[in-house]
């Protein structure tokens, strides 16, 4: 979103300070709010920031945000926020009065607010959403292109077994000619496919209907917290993922001074990795007894040692912000090569897999028709 600062109006009445001209209000519940994504808050966070740190204050600045935008792209949480505003409340309290901002996010407000530093941690929150986003769509193009080439390739075998397939087959049975051995293994399959249908669809509905109800449970996440990281070339890149979210909200942590147990509590509540999420809990304890985050850290497999090794020589040194923002690019950094070198391997082997099924098609189809012309011919 994009901020026009000429428009503004210092003068102009604050938004929820009065009634229109109708006398109507416009609800701002919390409750009719669509949800206010990673994408929002990235820019949220991004003009809000700018128009901060250029000296607006917190009233007019949510003025101008609000008159620049719809409701697509967040106008009644610039209300919401406002609305408490008005009240008397803090900006950190309007924000968590509204109900859509995690702990994480409102906490770190009120430090800024608290140190005067309210600008730069708003422009801290803008890069944190900014990396978060970024890794999102790193994942969804190594993952988007060979789920749609699965797709593609099921359809078309699909369509082939099941029309083309038949169709021809049924016109070279009428010679009566003895079959090559890789046409019968294909006619088979077709047959066998026609009888699958059924049963496949009951087991994938069945499959489905469990993760639906299971999916919250804890016995459900902690076998995907297992699963997905021993998955095959997928297993490495989805851990670098996680653990680079982790380093960039604990850079924001320790950027922010936050004591390291609170923001370790606020970690817990935005990181979506069930791993992480269950290791923080022992990690809090651990330096409540006063044992270093380093050797915490050390004591859970997911963290890796060279991470491990880094985070314990900026305790050392007393910086762990840049420890952590430096390992977050570093994870960035290899998520996005790995990404690239994936998507490199991954097209010519799945253009592979589809020339192969059609070709052993094709291959089924063509070599009747040799068989029928030297039958003819003698």
């Amino acid at each position: 979103m994009s901020i026009d600062v000429s428009k503004y109006n210092p003068n102009e009445k604050a938004i929820g300070s009065s009634s229109n001209s109708a006398g109507k209000k416009e609800s701002t519940s919390m409750f009719s709010f669509k949800k206010f994504s990673d994408k929002k808050r990235e820019a949220f966070y991004s003009d809000f920031s700018m128009l901060i740190v250029a000296g607006m204050d917190i009233n007019n600045a949510l003025n101008l945000l609000s008159e620049e935008n719809d409701h697509s792209k967040g106008l009644p949480i610039f209300q919401e926020i406002h609305k408490y505003i008005l009240t008397g409340k803090s900006f950190a309290d309007s924000m968590k009065e509204a109900g859509q901002f995690s702990s994480y996010e409102y906490r770190s407000v009120e430090i800024g607010e608290s140190t005067g530093k309210l600008g730069h941690v708003l422009e801290l929150l803008y890069a944190h959403y900014k990396r978060k986003n970024e890794l999102k769509g790193q994942m969804v193009k190594v993952f988007s292109y060979p789920i749609m080439i699965i797709l593609a390739t099921i359809g078309v075998l699909v369509f082939m077994m099941n029309y083309v397939v038949p169709l021809f087959l049924s016109v070279v049975e009428e010679f009566d000619a003895e079959l090559p051995w890789i046409t019968k293994f294909v006619m088979n399959v077709s047959d066998g496919m026609k009888a699958i249908y059924l049963p496949a669809g009951i087991i994938i509905a069945a499959v489905f209907l469990l993760v639906a109800l299971t999916k919250n449970s804890e016995a459900f996440k902690k076998l995907m917290a297992k699963v997905k990281f021993r998955i095959p070339i997928f297993g490495k890149l989805i851990q670098r993922v996680y653990l680079a979210r982790f380093c960039q909200g604990m850079y924001l942590v320790t950027s922010s001074k936050i004591p390291l147990v609170e923001g370790l509590d606020m970690m817990e509540n935005i990181v979506d990795d069930y791993t992480i999420q269950k290791a923080i809990p022992q990690i809090r304890q651990d330096i409540l007894q006063g044992t270093p985050l380093y050797l915490c850290l050390a004591k859970h497999k997911i963290f890796e040692k060279r991470m491990v090794s880094l985070v314990r020589v900026g305790e050392e040194v007393n910086q762990l912000d840049q420890t952590f923002t430096k390992l977050a690019e570093q994870f960035n950094r290899q998520v996005e090569t790995r990404t690239e070198n994936l998507k490199t391997l991954l097209e010519p082997i799945l253009m592979l897999v589809i020339g192969a099924i059609v070709g052993v098609i094709s291959l089924a189809m063509i070599l009747p028709i040799f068989e029928i012309s030297a039958t003819m011919k003698v």
